[in-house]
């Protein structure tokens, strides 16, 4: 069978790569951003106080940091595309099930099955970038992945009012899907298989349970506070 990515090679590849991976970081970065201006919305909608309807902020952080460092392992496993794919397809399905959520609680539980996959597409997107450009271009490739990084953040208020205002509140999830979508296809013809450097390490449940209590602790005592 041949492999899409062999279609797409050398100079091109590179510069392919990167332009997969500021889609799917950009979504990532945007969704946490577009949310904030549709909380008063979503508290009408659902007759939520602050209090309860900060947890669709909080819990999608949480969760986004919890499941970044499990992606080392994953990788070591399944390996990098399919880890990254992955990461694009929950995290569209996710978009997916809060734009149908009916009440404050299941919008908090998808949000965290979103934010996994943001969390997942995060590192190893970053990752793909650093691989496929030699030591002497990744900072520039870097550079570039940051100006995505940082319109997002400027984006986001502007697009969620204009969302929620002329549409709906919902439809800043729904955005997320045709954007996704874009972003699979191309990491699935683009993106290389990668090499696995051998079999994958133990799982260390114990240290990955502590850390991740340490970070929801750590969070939600900032957000609380």
């Amino acid at each position: 069978m041949v492999n899409p990515s062999s279609n797409f090679q050398g100079d091109q590849h590179k510069w392919g790569v990167l332009v997969v991976v500021i889609i799917g970081s950009f979504m990532a970065i945007l969704d946490n951003n577009i949310v904030n201006v549709a909380l008063p919305k979503m508290m009408a909608n659902f007759g939520s106080s602050v209090e309860q309807i900060e947890w669709v902020v909080t819990g999608y952080m949480i969760a986004f940091a919890i499941s970044m460092p499990g992606t080392i392992w994953l990788r070591e496993v399944f390996g990098l595309k399919k880890v990254f794919m992955a990461g694009l397809i929950l995290f569209c399905f996710g978009s997916a099930l809060c734009g149908l959520a009916w009440d404050q609680d299941s919008l908090i539980f998808f949000r965290v099955i979103q934010a996994v996959g943001g969390g997942t597409i995060m590192p190893t997107g970053l990752t793909l970038a650093s691989e496929a450009f030699p030591p002497q271009e990744r900072g520039m490739a870097m550079g570039t992945w940051s100006i995505g990084a940082m319109v997002a953040p400027a984006v986001g208020p502007f697009l969620g009012g204009y969302l929620v205002d002329e549409v709906s509140w919902r439809s800043i999830f729904y955005i997320n899907l045709p954007v996704g979508g874009v972003a699979l296809l191309a990491a699935f013809w683009i993106l290389s298989p990668g090499k696995r450097a051998g079999p994958p390490r133990k799982f260390d449940l114990i240290g990955f349970g502590s850390l991740s209590l340490f970070i929801a602790a750590f969070l939600i005592a900032l957000a609380q506070g």
